[in-house]
Order: structure tokens, then sequence, then C-alpha cells
């Protein structure tokens, strides 16, 4: 899950995938399945350096993949098992850069001094950077999303009502302070309050130099599973890949793979 400007009803099903580039910098791919009654705001915390201009963040269009993460779950011997929780997002007229990602607008707000350019509605609780003081030199990518049940796009015809709708993955690369390591956004905010722990219903895949610690690898190399044409430069076709699933009670903590 991930932070929301306000209310939601339902988030379920979170993925997300990270990948180290030999450059330096970091790709991250985030899915999931929401259910929420108005527009608001989804907003990731990224480890920028400190000081990374505006144009730091390059956002990846994934709406012609939109089983990126129903193919990365096929190089796994066993098939996680469903679950629920909640969470939503959706709705910004900003002077920040917007970037038309797919189904999505997106923005990148390079540092807590920038959130004033963010229209009021879909800013990061305050709260939050009492609770994670090192989000305060920290950016924030921050997409709109389709509010459920709104008109468009063949979703539920009632807003906020039915089943949490999933939506495509939405991705981008951002240098990284965490040189060689992964990083994974999985503290979660979803009522304007931060809870030290949380209902967690993650899965989680990345790409590395080895193993890490209690990760289950892959069946094979990531070319036997996904389509690497659409994935693009976000997966390496000849390495595997590696899962981890976190699901009930956790610490409400981001999660870096070093």
């Amino acid at each position: 899950m991930c932070i929301f400007s306000g209310p939601v009803q339902n988030v379920s099903s979170t993925k997300i995938f990270g990948r180290a580039t030999p450059a330096g910098t970091q790709t991250l791919v985030y899915a999931m399945s929401v259910l929420n009654r108005r527009d608001t705001a989804m907003l990731l915390p990224i480890p920028v350096p400190p000081g990374s201009p505006e144009e730091t963040v390059r956002f990846i269009d994934l709406h012609g993949y939109a089983g990126f993460f129903e193919d990365m779950r096929r190089g796994f011997r066993t098939t996680p098992l469903p679950a629920s929780r909640s969470f939503a997002p959706q709705s910004l007229d900003l002077t920040l850069k917007v970037h038309e990602v797919g189904d999505y607008e997106a923005s990148y707000v390079p540092s807590a001094a920038d959130w004033s350019r963010l229209d009021p509605r879909f800013r990061l609780p305050g709260v939050v950077f009492k609770a994670v003081p090192a989000y305060q030199d920290y950016g924030f990518a921050v997409f709109k999303l389709k509010a459920s049940g709104s008109a468009g796009r063949g979703w539920l015809r009632r807003r906020g009502s039915g089943p949490p709708r999933p939506i495509h993955p939405m991705a981008f690369e951002f240098p990284t302070r965490f040189a060689g390591q992964i990083f994974f956004p999985t503290v979660h905010v979803h009522d304007g309050a931060f809870h030290p722990r949380a209902d967690f219903d993650h899965e989680l895949y990345a790409q590395y130099g080895r193993t890490p610690e209690g990760w289950e690898t892959s069946t094979g190399p990531a070319h036997g599973f996904m389509d690497t044409h659409r994935a693009g430069e976000i997966i390496e076709g000849a390495a595997p890949c590696y899962r981890l699933e976190i699901r009930g009670k956790a610490d409400n903590r981001d999660i870096i793979v070093a």
C-alpha cells in the first residue's frame, strides 16, 4: 500500500517491483486494486539525493502491459493466496509539471518545500512528516487516479460502490541515494493518520545481484515468463526475479533490500 491524501474505502493486492540499475538509478513498478468514493491522490515517497531537480524522475507508460504482475507471478512455483485490505486515490490541478502516463496524470514533488505548488486537496498529510522524519528531504511521485465508479473507461457506474478495481501498473525511474539497494515504499496512510503497525497485503518483486535473504527465487530467468519487449528497460530478461509476500499486521515502514 502507500500514502493517500484523503480517506479511502479499500485497497488490496498491492504489488511492487524494484530494480537497481547499473547507472545508479532505481526503477519502480506499483499496482493495486482500489475502491474510493472521491478523488484523492496517491503519494509514493522516493529516496532521491537531496536537492534533486523536478525533472529527475522519469515516468514510464505501462498501460500497454496491464498484465505485468500476472506474468511476474507465473515465474514462481507457488501462487500467493488472495487477500484484501483498505485504501484509494485520485485528481490533481497542479502548478508542478503534469505527465500523461497511460490512464494517469503524474507529477513529481521534489521536496517538502514544493508541496505548496500542489493542489491543497492532494498534499501529503502533515502527520506523515512527523512520523517519518526522513521524508523531509525525500521526493514524492504523485499519481492522479480515476475515482471508483466515475464515468469513462468502463469503470463502475456508481462512485465508491462495488469491489475494488484493478489499475494498470504505475512505473517510473529515479536517481537513488541508496546506490546498489532497492527501496520499496511500503509505509501506508489511508485515513489521514500514521499508525505504527498496519495491515499488509503485499507481494514485493525484485531483480538483484543475489537472492535477498528470505525471498523466493523464480524458476528461471525473466524472459521465460515476462514480455520483455513490453516491459522495456524495466526488466533484465536474462536475470531471475525474487519475491517476498507480506500479509497481515506488520511494522508500518518502508523496506530496503541491501
